[in-house]
């Protein structure tokens, strides 16, 4: 290869998601469809930064934009890209450090602007990342970087204990280029994949090896787990599962964990196994409880209750169009959850158990009594 690949911020955070997807960016002609939702994404995060700068040189009118003879020489420093060797990184601004030491070095910390309200372990990777390459430069790492979010806060995000466990990701990147005939990593299936580009190549690919994290709950810790056991395919850990017989007089049993080996028994064998039923007790009154809500917001737009009396069912929708309307909706549900003070509460997941949580918290209520009624059901089919 003549031309040796740049590292960026996205391919270093997109190493921290999956290292194949790292690996076929930087080297594979064939770079797939980009999916919609990370495109949105970074359309509201250039929106974000254009409005951010906007507002800061308001505050700050005598930053100026970055060039090489300006580096060190302005208090800020604003549309900073960066380069070191192999390493290239953006900044939206440079903000030059006080200190009052004597024959210190003159030094920026970083901030990068983001697309999202809340603050994700992603964002935090990248940072981590552009304070690498600023460190590189002005040869003195930044021990402290700035995120702002859509909200327009600016969360400040300490550095100084995170750059080690970069520098090892890096360093196996960079051994990439020195190694022309470097396999891509293997293939692990994640919740990342949804929205990546090469789905569709690493899914056939996976299917065609019958490989381990095609199921449900399988991660990367338990792949390595079963290899060193000498199990690599669907097929093999298939023959691992071994039915246990459950003590009936045993009091206070604990629940059936999910069985990767039944599972893919069940894939084997294209059968369906129900691992456990769940234990219910009918009630005259019972009530079933579904949250909906916008995670990077931590918003609850929706809240739905269903009232079964005996045979009559009644359905209860609170709707919420903004956040300052989240409160009359949370306050609504606790008083119709008051009208059954007796009456269980069944939800599908624990998305409901947090959801509940988390509105109890921000509007200062006391929930116990509803949360001892309160039943996760999920029946296990494989």
């Amino acid at each position: 290869m003549s031309e040796i690949p740049i590292i960026t911020s996205e391919i270093f955070v997109t190493y921290s998601q999956c290292p194949r997807k790292a690996f076929l960016l930087l080297f594979s002609e064939d770079r797939g469809q980009p999916h919609e939702y990370p495109l949105i994404l970074g359309k509201r995060r250039q929106y974000n930064r254009e409005q951010y700068l906007k507002e800061f040189l308001k505050s700050y009118p005598k930053a100026k934009e970055y060039e090489k003879k300006a580096f060190k020489k302005h208090d800020y420093l604003i549309k900073a890209k960066l380069s070191s060797e192999q390493l290239e990184a953006y900044y939206a601004v440079l903000t030059q450090v006080d200190t009052n030491a004597i024959n210190s070095q003159i030094s920026y910390e970083p901030t990068i602007v983001v697309g999202t309200y809340s603050i994700t372990l992603e964002q935090k990777t990248e940072l981590l990342f552009v304070g690498l390459v600023l460190g590189r430069i002005q040869k003195q790492l930044p021990t402290v970087g700035r995120i702002v979010g859509m909200d327009g806060k600016n969360h400040r995000v300490r550095l100084d204990n995170g750059y080690k466990d970069i520098k090892k990701t890096l360093k196996t990147i960079e051994q990439w280029f020195k190694n022309s005939s470097y396999e891509p990593p293997d293939i692990i299936l994640n919740k990342n994949c949804q929205s990546c580009q090469f789905q569709q190549l690493c899914q056939q690919q996976a299917e065609k090896e019958s490989n381990l994290s095609l199921l449900d709950r399988m991660t990367a810790k338990a792949i390595k787990k079963y290899n060193k056991r000498g199990i690599f395919t669907i097929q093999q850990l298939s023959y691992l599962f071994k039915p246990r017989r459950r003590n009936k007089k045993r009091k206070n049993a604990e629940p059936v964990k999910h069985s990767l080996e039944l599972q893919a028994l069940a894939l084997r064998e294209q059968k369906i196994y129900i691992q456990e039923m769940p234990d219910l007790i009918r009630h005259p009154v019972e009530l079933f409880l579904d949250i909906e809500g916008i995670p990077d917001q931590c918003f609850y737009y929706l809240i739905g209750l269903l009232v079964v009396d005996n045979e009559k069912s009644v359905q209860h929708s609170f709707w919420a169009n903004s956040l300052v309307e989240e409160e009359i909706i949370w306050k609504q549900l606790l008083a119709k959850l008051n009208e059954y003070p007796e009456a269980p509460i069944y939800s599908y997941g624990n998305y409901e158990m947090k959801a509940l949580n988390d509105l109890s918290g921000k509007y200062l209520d006391n929930i116990d009594g509803f949360k001892k009624g309160m039943t996760s059901t999920r029946c296990r089919v494989l």
